[in-house]
């Protein structure tokens, strides 16, 4: 199920007319506005994403922080989930539930107040202590797409192209993950699983699109 602003809700069921979709009330600048509005769908569900497409305001970090203390299944954040924790990344220790972050390089710079180069630098010690520090598993997205988990193990995706940088792209592994979840993986193979679909789908699709003309749906399709 999509819970989503009320505004949006006829924009999205005509580009989507398969998916569930939950509208709720919003705040005046179009974000979710109340945890308590989401609390009946989140007593029957089995896994949370929380982000994509949401904006980045008050209003997206108040209900991050009451999902976090709250949320009593494994949790994907991402997107405009990130970028909120940015200023808090305190609240991944308040977490009753396993989570999962899937940022790209300039989402981990922001969360780690460092330029993109120096997590280009060193991307398994950052993603190794950044998963043990804050009990959570990471997904650092890019050229070898990375998923380190608090034990320390430390994955390395080998598939993947360049098309794959592309506005969405994130928000199809994301929705990969969550699903995956959802059907009763756990989290860190969850993570891995998804990571190695994504990508493998990519590579499939960009035969027929090219890599400059790959798009997020056709990873979908090819998925």
């Amino acid at each position: 199920k999509c819970l989503l602003p009320k505004s949006i809700y006829p924009i999205l069921t005509t580009a989507l007319p398969e998916a569930v979709c939950i509208p709720k009330s919003q705040t005046l600048k179009g974000g979710l506005s109340s945890f308590i509005n989401l609390k009946p769908a989140l007593s029957k569900t089995n896994a949370v994403l929380f982000g994509c497409g949401l904006s980045n305001n008050k209003h997206t970090l108040k209900l991050l922080k009451k999902l976090i203390k709250n949320c009593h299944v494994p949790m994907v954040i991402d997107a405009d989930g990130i970028n909120a924790l940015a200023n808090r990344i305190d609240l991944l220790k308040k977490a009753n539930a396993s989570i999962i972050l899937t940022p790209h390089p300039a989402e981990m710079a922001r969360l780690l107040k460092c330029d993109v180069k120096t997590i280009e630098q060193n991307r398994i010690k950052i993603a190794t202590d950044f998963s043990k520090k804050y009990n959570c598993i990471l997904v650092l997205k890019g050229t070898n797409t990375l998923i380190a988990d608090p034990s320390g193990e430390v994955y390395i995706n080998t598939l993947g192209n360049s098309g794959m940088a592309t506005g969405g792209s994130g928000d199809v592994l994301s929705g990969i993950i969550v699903s995956l979840l959802a059907q009763g993986l756990s989290p860190v193979d969850a993570a891995k699983t998804a990571v190695y679909l994504h990508s493998l789908s990519a590579d499939k699709a960009v035969k027929i699109t090219g890599e400059a003309g790959l798009m997020p749906s056709d990873m979908i399709e090819a998925l």
